[in-house]
């Protein structure tokens, strides 16, 4: 059961005072600031962000559970066809998959073979691509190193240079949560998104005039 508007105000005010950071840009909530339910736990999740972050933060909350979910409603060889509204009345061999509500009808380009899906399930395909092109582009070059990961947090809070540019550190959300919090405790803590990017910016710019970057 969602929220009440009441309950919602009472919510977003006791963050704010607790001095919660918004999930996406992790800088303080203001006034202003949205609730956000979750892919999988619409009436129990509850995220805070702000208004602004809302929609990127919901396109890569839904793009992280489709990775995980691996269903062929969100892979790019599923060609759907026809939908129906399938209820407890229908075949057994629906109610079994968990496949109730609105259901999708259509085939696989990958093996040529007739497919029943539906959104926010968890299907565990083997096979399953994206059909956003951020499942190779990025996902996968996420996957760094976590004792590299955390050397560059040792380099960082002592004011070293890193191994690895600051960008693709960055792609580690864990990385980029605790770099914040660094550079927040060296420079003061930023105002908003701009100054956090202006920030990088320039560490970046710094990065690759180093001697040893130049002679790659």
């Amino acid at each position: 059961m969602k929220l009440s508007k009441k309950d919602k105000k009472k919510l977003i005010e006791k963050a704010i005072s607790s001095n919660k950071p918004c999930a996406n840009c992790k800088l303080k909530l203001k006034k202003g600031s949205v609730i956000h339910y979750g892919y999988w736990f619409k009436s129990l999740l509850t995220i805070l962000c702000s208004e602004k972050c809302l929609k990127k933060y919901t396109m890569k909350e839904n793009f992280k559970c489709q990775c995980i979910d691996k269903a062929c409603n969100d892979c790019k060889y599923f060609n759907r066809e026809t939908m129906k509204v399938i209820t407890k009345t229908h075949h057994k061999k629906y109610m079994l998959f968990g496949y109730v509500g609105k259901v999708w009808f259509g085939r696989c380009s990958k093996f040529n073979k007739e497919v029943i899906t539906k959104g926010n399930i968890c299907e565990s395909n083997d096979c399953f691509e994206h059909r956003d092109k951020r499942d190779k582009n990025k996902t996968n070059k996420s996957n760094l190193c976590e004792a590299e990961v955390r050397k560059n947090l040792v380099l960082a809070e002592l004011g070293r240079p890193l191994t690895l540019p600051l960008k693709v550190l960055n792609r580690n959300c864990e990385f980029s949560m605790k770099w914040n919090e660094i550079q927040n405790k060296w420079h003061g803590e930023a105002i908003d998104v701009t100054e956090i990017k202006a920030r990088n910016k320039a560490y970046s710019k710094a990065y690759n005039q180093r001697p040893e970057i130049k002679a790659r």
